[in-house]
C-alpha cells in the first residue's frame, strides 16, 4: 500500500469513529420499523382530549371540557387554541429520522432522559379519558448536542420509555409555563357587527352597519379608542374572581354593546389607583347575554370566572375615551 492509499484510509477511519460517536450505527438498527412514521399519527391527534408538557418538575395540563381546550394550572383559562393546533400540526407531519443511539448514557447526554433521571427531557404524553395514547421525549437540539457542527439541524426525541432516541428534522419550541398557553385574544368584535353602545345615561345606535351613531355625535378619537378596545381585547395579567389586588380597585364605568344579531355584551371597567411607583391598571369583568354566549364561547368561559386587566395600549385607549364618553375625568 502507497502513502497516498494509506492517507486515504486514515481519513475514512477518522470520519467513521466520528460518526460513531455521533450514531450507534449496527446492522439491526438500519430499517427501524419507526423510521418515516409520524411523531403523532393523526388517528391519535384527533382522539386524545389531554395533553401534558413536563421537565423537571415543571409541567403544564391541557385538557378538553365540552369541546373546549383549557389550561388545568390556570383554572381552566382558555387555551391558545392556534397554538395547539400548530404545535399538533408539526407533530402530525414530522417523521422520525434515523435511530441514534439506544444506550442509556447517551440519551442522558441528549437530554432524553426519563422524569427524575439525569438529563431528563421534555415530556409530551397525550391521553384520551385518562388513558395513555402516546408519549414523546424531546432532547437537544441537534446544534446545541454538535456546536462544531456546521448546518446541523433538527433535534433528538425518544418515542415512549423504550431506549432509543432517534433524529427528527424540526427542532420544536414546547413551552413549559402554563401562561404561555393561554388564549391571549379573548374577543375581536368588527365595528360594523355593533348595533348599540349604551353608557349609565346615554346610548349611541344605528339601524345598518353603515350608518353612523346617534343620536349624539361623540367625539370620533374617543369611540374609535373604545372600538379598538372591542376588536382587539387581549388578555394582560388575567385575575381570578375571588383574587383580589392589594388595593380594592374602583368601579369606573359600565358599557352595553349589543350586536346586529342580538348579542349583548357588558362590559364593567374598574381602575386599581397608583401604589407607590406602581401606575394605575385598569380592570374589566364581562356578562353576556345566552346568544353572547353561544356566539362567543371562549369569551363566555372567560366571563364567568375573571377580571382581565388591560394592556398598556388597551389602558390608553380607554383613558383617552372615558372623560369623552363617560364623563369621567
Amino acid at each position: 500500500m502507497n502513502r497516498k492509499s494509506l492517507i486515504i484510509s486514515a481519513l475514512l477511519l477518522g470520519l467513521a469513529a466520528l460518526l460513531l460517536q455521533v450514531v450507534d450505527l449496527s446492522p439491526d438498527k438500519n430499517g427501524h420499523p419507526q423510521v418515516g412514521r409520524p411523531l403523532l399519527p393523526a388517528p391519535l391527534a384527533g382522539q386524545m382530549d389531554q395533553l401534558v408538557l413536563s421537565q423537571g418538575g415543571k409541567h403544564t395540563r391541557l385538557y378538553k371540557d365540552k369541546g373546549q381546550w383549557l389550561v388545568d394550572e390556570l383554572q381552566g383559562f382558555p387555551v391558545n387554541l392556534s397554538k395547539l393546533t400548530q404545535l399538533i400540526s408539526q407533530l402530525e407531519t414530522s417523521k422520525v429520522g434515523f435511530l441514534v443511539t439506544d444506550r442509556p448514557e447517551r440519551l442522558s447526554e441528549l437530554q432524553m432522559g426519563l422524569e427524575g433521571e439525569i438529563g431528563e427531557g421534555v415530556k409530551l404524553a397525550f391521553f384520551r379519558e385518562k388513558q395513555p395514547l402516546q408519549t414523546l421525549i424531546f432532547g437537544q437540539s441537534r446544534q446545541a448536542a454538535n456546536p462544531d457542527q456546521k448546518g446541523a439541524e433538527g433535534g433528538y426525541v425518544r418515542l415512549g420509555v423504550e431506549p432509543q432516541g432517534f433524529l427528527i428534522k424540526e427542532d420544536l419550541e414546547l413551552d413549559l409555563d402554563p401562561r404561555d398557553w393561554r388564549l391571549e385574544r379573548v374577543l375581536a368584535l368588527n365595528a360594523d357587527q355593533i348595533k348599540s353602545i349604551r353608557g349609565l345615561d346615554w346610548k349611541l345606535e344605528r339601524a345598518q352597519s353603515k350608518d353612523p351613531f346617534g343620536p349624539q355625535t361623540p367625539e370620533k378619537n374617543a369611540l374609535n379608542g373604545l372600538l379598538r378596545v372591542l376588536g382587539d381585547l387581549s388578555t394582560g395579567d388575567q385575575l381570578t374572581l375571588d383574587q383580589r389586588p392589594n388595593q380594592a380597585p374602583k368601579f369606573l364605568a359600565k358599557v352595553e354593546v349589543e350586536t346586529f344579531n342580538q348579542e349583548v355584551l357588558t362590559l364593567s371597567f374598574f381602575e386599581q389607583p397608583k401604589q407607590g411607583e406602581t401606575l394605575e391598571k385598569y380592570w374589566l369583568t364581562l356578562e353576556l347575554n345566552p346568544k353572547a354566549q353561544v356566539a362567543f364561547p371562549l369569551l363566555a368561559i372567560v366571563a364567568r370566572g375573571w377580571a382581565l386587566e388591560l394592556n398598556d395600549w388597551q389602558a390608553n385607549r380607554w383613558v383617552n375615551a372615558r372623560e369623552q364618553l363617560f364623563g369621567i375625568k
